[in-house]
């Protein structure tokens, strides 16, 4: 009796090459929808921490009166992450202000010197974070003349326009006092650090999020903020918003 032998039909080699080809052109097309995805995932999550942190600040005006609060930046563990601890749902912060993830940026989060730039954070009086204060709201602040606070008292509740009021934001340093008349750097995606008149806005104007930042607002609110925006907002009681053209 003779038995019919089975032969198995392999894959030819043009076969094979068209399988690898189509697997190729599936990686081509879905590789950079998923960094999108993962991208807007951070800028999410950066929102909510922007989100939170500035109303913290709303939190605790309500409870002093309206009056924003007093920090200094000199003595480690009187600074704002400290002041608003409390209101951040863990008393943690205040004495490890950095381990909340609140305070980071999903897309800033390796350590920096001391200055952060777009993917790196700051370091200061033994925390670090992503994010800075809007100091203007802050009033007589300690190191830094005297200028046009806002509010002048420290009212936070006599602001006019709470929801173009900046409170919080990407920031490459704890905080700075910007101003519609600041100047642009060109040569700036990662911010610049300059500490005087005129400059202060670099520390928020840098390309973390597409030529964009995360900025909470007076009202609870937050909002992506595009770069040449930062100009529109009401910083301080003096603010003129100006059209600023970033290119």
């Amino acid at each position: 009796m003779q038995v019919a032998s089975r032969q198995t039909k392999g894959f030819t080699l043009v076969e094979l090459l068209v399988v690898i080809g189509i697997i190729a052109v599936l990686i081509a097309i879905l590789f950079p929808a998923a960094g999108a995805v993962r991208r807007q995932g951070r800028e999410m999550t950066c929102l909510s921490n922007v989100r939170q942190i500035s109303s913290a600040v709303v939190a605790y005006t309500q409870e002093n009166e309206g009056k924003t609060f007093r920090i200094t930046g000199n003595v480690a563990g009187k600074y704002w992450h400290h002041v608003l601890a409390k209101y951040l749902g863990s008393l943690n912060y205040v004495s490890s202000p950095s381990g909340g993830s609140v305070f980071l940026c999903p897309a800033a989060i390796d350590p920096g010197p001391t200055f952060g730039s777009r993917t790196q954070t700051w370091s200061w009086n033994g925390a670090y974070g992503s994010y800075g204060i809007n100091l203007w709201l802050i009033p007589n602040f300690p190191e830094y003349p005297p200028g046009p606070n806002f509010p002048a008292s420290g009212f936070f509740n006599s602001m006019t326009y709470q929801f173009d009021t900046p409170v919080f934001g990407d920031s490459v340093w704890v905080g700075s006092w910007p101003d519609n008349n600041d100047a642009y750097h060109a040569n700036s995606p990662d911010g610049w650090t300059a500490h005087q008149r005129g400059e202060f806005m670099g520390r928020f104007c840098f390309d973390r999020h597409r030529n964009a930042i995360n900025v909470g607002f007076a009202d609870g609110s937050a909002r992506r903020t595009t770069l040449g925006d930062l100009w529109m907002l009401r910083w301080n009681r003096t603010s003129v918003p100006r059209a600023m053209n970033i290119p």
